[in-house]
């Protein structure tokens, strides 16, 4: 799908008629960056037939439907429609359309917004649509002489009739699907629609048909938004898809059945849901005139660390009432004990280690807790080890891991991913439309019902490594050190510098945690990266009045045995670091109100010593002529 292409599509019979709406169309100022295209489709069996062939041959993100003898006179269109199309709710724009769809038909009283020019027989007038709306506004359906949209939906051409109520059908498609269809806001007609004294009688009896006639399908869609019940496959192993099956609303679904790989039968259904990995397609979006919704991806987000995924879910409930937060750690209770922090910070450890992930989940919080709840943030700290300025999760070999937090972070990095991602967020709105609520809620605690405790379990395990295992874990203390990547540290510099800003701007506390190691590791760490990491971080004191809590050598406070393996504390090490953060809080919460106390002392010094100096410039005399004395 090409982000920055617009499609034009047209059938046309007259040749004419189309090389004049083209001329228009070459005439429109178009936004650097973007690009147009557009095809003339000849022959077709129907308006909603034409539409489908143009686009599936088209891979343009956006795409405007409209008749042969109509003229985009709106040198800004295409501006204009890409800044409608920024709300990604916004499925279809129309020129004219109806807030509610008339139940006798008639043509006169359906179209009730909107503007366009009509032309006939020489003469032209401006047609405004019943209201003047002053804004974009919501519609029920729009009109064929112009629809632009920015996602694919196939047009039914199952259900219109010939060259009319395509429309229609298409504006209560978008909907049922989960999307608004509009009349923007247009202080003139952006259009002119060669329209002719043409009779609408085929077209009022069609519509009539569509509202009033016997068929329960139509008026159910024209009525309620819905054509009966979607019809969906699920694709996948018996277990992914009982799952999903319990999820789907069953007042708006049927489904057919399950299969392990797509079949021609899948193909005139309304979805398949892949609910399985499925490797057999990676860009296909249809099969058939059914959508293909991957979710399978969804899931993936979830799984592929659940840890990750529970520990986001549980800081949309912490993030209610803290005061600050603590980023930088691998994992929940394998190095501070939150719940007896003496201060109410957040936790948002995660298994990354990454600067990237950290900084943004940071910025995710701030707005939590100053922008949206308007309360301010007290602290922030941050933890370090000697090789974080050289790590990149999104370049590692678990890069796969930043989906994980890209729910909460809303970013990839460098992880390659973008189009499944993009696909990702248009099918969720999708699935909202067919899914009960919280849907990848309810998912995730079905199959992982446990991982609340298993994320808050406190390891008691002592690091007892034999000679083999030690032999193990200093190869790889060994590896997590081999990091020649000069460009990640030069950008991880920057983030930090981004970040230290920020902290220091918004007067937030900050402290640099360097958490302990056992001696495995200390004897195996790179000694010039270790240097060089500490001088980093004295100098990022210096510029931006950080402070730093350094546990790494405090080797009569922690020993081995506090230790669960090469690298992260038991119970007993992880209750020994958070008395150690306490007391550093505390210090740091004695040292302001100490400092706000001089700081109250001498300001009364000032006033005193103003005070006097004023009394001093005073001439001799004044104090009897100011008490009006003698």
């Amino acid at each position: 799908m090409d982000e920055h292409k617009i499609c034009f599509i047209m059938c046309v019979n007259d040749d004419a008629y189309a090389k004049e709406a083209v001329w228009y169309i070459r005439h429109l100022k178009l936004p650097d960056g973007y690009h147009i295209e557009w095809q003339c489709v000849k022959g077709a069996m129907s308006m909603a037939a034409g539409y489908n062939e143009a686009m599936k041959k088209s891979n343009a993100r956006y795409k405007v439907y409209l008749h042969q003898d109509v003229m985009i006179l709106e040198t800004a269109f295409i501006e204009n429609l890409l800044h409608i199309f920024r709300d990604p709710k916004v499925g279809m724009v129309g020129m004219v359309g109806a807030r509610k769809l008339s139940r006798n038909g008639e043509l006169h009283e359906t179209f009730c917004v909107g503007k366009v020019y009509m032309a006939a027989a020489g003469a032209t007038w401006c047609n405004a649509m019943g209201e003047d709306q002053g804004e974009e506004c919501s519609v029920e359906m729009i009109d064929g002489l112009l629809m632009a949209t920015q996602y694919d939906l196939p047009w039914r051409e199952d259900l219109s009739c010939g060259w009319e109520s395509y429309d229609v059908l298409q504006s209560q498609e978008f909907i049922r699907n989960g999307y608004r269809v509009i009349v923007p806001a247009m202080d003139h007609p952006w259009c002119r629609h060669d329209c002719g004294y043409a009779t609408l009688h085929n077209y009022w009896f069609q519509r009539k048909e569509l509202v009033q006639g016997d068929g329960q399908k139509n008026q159910q869609l024209l009525h309620t938004g819905s054509l009966s019940k979607y019809r969906i496959w699920l694709l996948g192993t018996e277990k992914d898809c009982s799952t999903v099956e319990k999820l789907l609303d069953h007042k708006r679904v049927q489904v057919l059945g399950r299969v392990v790989l797509l079949e021609d039968m899948c193909k005139d259904s309304d979805f398949v849901i892949v609910c399985s990995t499925y490797k057999n397609f990676t860009e296909q979006e249809c099969f058939g005139r059914a959508r293909l919704i991957r979710f399978d991806f969804m899931r993936l987000i979830n799984e592929i660390s659940p840890e990750t995924a529970a520990l986001c879910r549980k800081t949309r409930m912490e993030v209610k009432d803290a005061i600050g937060v603590v980023c930088g750690m691998s994992y929940e209770q394998k190095g501070i004990e939150y719940e007896h922090l003496e201060q109410k910070l957040m936790c948002l450890a995660g298994p990354s280690q990454d600067i990237f992930v950290d900084y943004y989940r940071f910025l995710w919080a701030y707005n939590e807790i100053v922008n949206i709840q308007n309360r301010k943030m007290e602290y922030c700290v941050i933890g370090m080890n000697d090789y974080r300025l050289w790590w990149d999760l999104s370049l590692g070999m678990q890069s796969l891991r930043m989906l994980g937090f890209y729910p909460q972070t809303g970013r990839l990095h460098h992880l390659d991913c973008q189009r499944e991602v993009m696909r990702m967020e248009e099918e969720i709105q999708l699935c909202r439309t067919i899914f009960q609520s919280e849907f990848l809620e309810k998912d995730f605690q079905m199959r992982y019902p446990h991982i609340y405790e298993i994320c808050e379990r406190k390891d008691i395990h002592r690091y007892c490594p034999t000679e083999k295992q030690r032999k193990e874990d200093r190869a790889e203390i060994e590896h997590i050190f081999d990091k020649p990547y000069p460009e990640t540290y030069e950008e991880n510099i920057g983030i930090f510098t981004r970040w230290f800003k920020f902290l220091q701007q918004n007067r937030i506390k900050t402290i640099l945690l360097r958490m302990p190691f056992p001696t495995i590791f200390r004897e195996n760490t790179n000694k010039q990266m270790r240097w060089l990491t500490w001088n980093v971080m004295r100098q990022f004191c210096r510029e931006y009045d950080l402070r730093i809590l350094d546990l790494t050598e405090k080797q009569q406070i922690f020993t081995d045995e506090d230790f669960y393996d090469w690298s992260h504390l038991n119970a007993d090490g992880a209750k020994k670091a958070t008395e150690q953060l306490n007391c550093f809080l505390s210090n740091i919460q004695w040292e302001d109100q100490n400092r706000n106390s001089t700081n109250e002392i001498q300001e009364d010094s000032r006033y005193i010593y103003k005070y006097n100096f004023r009394i001093l410039e005073r001439k001799p005399g004044w104090l009897h002529r100011e008490s009006g004395v003698g």
